[in-house]
């Protein structure tokens, strides 16, 4: 939470607690890639933004090796499902909060 609190983008401390979350839920699952099939709501939602944030490479591999959707189509998903649940400070800063997961953990 202490790393998060950071982004200097993020609107709140409540924000920065909501993507804490989602990294301590995901971060120890083996395979944390979203899956439209398997995934709605929250979980598909959080898994897209540290999907993309943490797992570029292995996104655009799946999109040219195993024809998965574009990482921008992830992007758009996990926006505008957070929007709908009602997390709109994630969903606004989605772009960003990827862009800092990427430089801080990788």
């Amino acid at each position: 939470m202490t790393l998060l609190s950071l982004a200097n983008f993020a609107s709140s401390d409540r924000e920065c607690i909501y993507v804490a979350g989602m990294l301590k839920h995901l971060l120890p699952k083996k395979n944390i890639l979203p899956y439209c099939i398997d995934y709605a709501g929250y979980e598909l939602a959080s898994r897209c933004l540290v999907s993309l944030g943490l797992f570029f490479d292995a996104m655009e591999k799946r999109t040219k090796y195993h024809g998965a959707p574009e990482p921008e189509y992830y992007r758009k998903i996990g926006k505008q499902t957070f929007d709908k649940i009602g997390m709109t400070d994630v969903a606004d800063n989605f772009t960003n909060w990827e862009e800092f997961l990427g430089k801080t953990f990788n």
